[in-house]
């Protein structure tokens, strides 16, 4: 059962004397409390200016209906509710914030996977081992760089019209790439962002081998954390510190709004690529590992340089990146892809 009680006289003062929490520090207030015939709770929604936009009131009886307040009664909340108050801020849709959220959490997965450094002896039939003298580090630096990066970001101011009137298509863009800023292609743009949202499941494919499973679950969730989080690092940072010029900034077909975006100083180098390069070449790496007499790690390596390879086609062809960017994208992801399991291998 639900009701809304409009409460238009009511000020945020008047809540903060009630439960004695000072409401102007908060966008949203959610009151817990037990009634003596259900639970019940309460969302107080008010604008900056302190007045009570809404009171969502809903009530879960047990053995009888609460009382019923009419709009034009003042709630008298000692007598239906208990003191608790919790403060709930409002989420911020900013993608930075988000996936620093998403980071974090992943931080701390990897963290609750590290155990105490073990010896390399007691890990022979596993080819990868956690240890904190190599994880740490690696959190640690990847925590700063992505920091820094975000930070860039955010300091970055965004073209203007003029300035966008007044480019050189010619000026720092070497011939063999000047084709680039003709294409523009939305299908292969959402194309390559499958390729994008795809590579992070890359690793799963590994459950398939008994092998892994049994020997090398926990470590490969790691590995796989650890090498997305450093690519998106190291990507993260290089873009924001070059600065490049996307291509379909110089082209008259693509749409002002992108051009007007903090992303279209973003070209170099290719995050798609690189997320792809890296997550693919870590699960081919991680598989090799495993079957190093495998007669097919040619057809393993071969598609883990097949995606990304696919990837840079269809960012190049979407506008968004020349071929400089995302040739140095594959290679720095497969760089990623291929160091960070090899840091985690027993016996090197």
């Amino acid at each position: 059962m639900s009701r809304v009680l409009c409460l238009e006289s009511n000020k945020a003062q008047a809540l903060t004397a009630w439960s004695g929490y000072p409401l102007k520090f908060s966008p949203c207030l959610l009151l817990f409390g037990r009634h003596k015939n259900g639970y019940l709770w309460a969302a107080f929604l008010y604008r900056q200016t302190g007045r009570i936009q809404r009171l969502h009131y809903h009530s879960y009886p047990l053995r009888e209906k609460p009382k019923t307040f009419m709009s034009s009664q003042r709630p008298s909340f000692p007598q239906y509710f208990n003191s608790l108050v919790i403060n709930i801020r409002s989420i911020s849709m900013n993608f930075e914030k988000t996936l620093s959220t998403v980071l974090l959490c992943l931080g701390l997965l990897v963290g609750s996977c590290i155990s105490i450094p073990t010896a390399k002896a007691q890990v022979d039939n596993k080819p990868y081992y956690l240890s904190w003298r190599t994880d740490a580090p690696i959190l640690a630096g990847n925590v700063g760089v992505l920091g820094l990066g975000m930070y860039l970001k955010q300091k970055k101011p965004a073209l203007t019209p003029e300035q966008i009137q007044e480019l050189d298509p010619n000026k720092g863009v070497p011939k063999f790439e000047r084709f680039v800023q003709n294409n523009w292609s939305v299908p292969a743009q959402k194309g390559s962002d499958v390729f994008l949202y795809t590579a992070p499941v890359l690793p799963a494919l590994l459950l398939i081998d008994p092998d892994f499973r049994k020997n090398s679950f926990k470590e490969g969730a790691v590995i796989s954390i650890e090498t997305f989080l450093t690519n998106t690092a190291l990507t993260y940072l290089v873009k924001e510190t070059v600065k490049r010029k996307r291509p379909f900034v110089f082209n008259p077909e693509a749409p002002m709004s992108k051009k007007l975006a903090k992303d279209a100083t973003s070209s170099f180098y290719s995050g798609h690529t690189s997320t792809v390069a890296a997550m693919s070449f870590m699960t081919a790496k991680m598989y090799v590992d495993h079957h190093p007499d495998s007669n097919a790690k040619p057809i393993i390596w071969g598609t883990a340089a097949l995606l990304p390879a696919a990837t840079a086609f269809l960012r190049v062809r979407g506008g968004k990146h020349y071929l400089t960017d995302v040739l140095i994208g594959l290679g720095s992801g497969a760089l990623v892809g291929i160091l960070i399991p090899t840091l985690h291998r027993t016996g090197e």
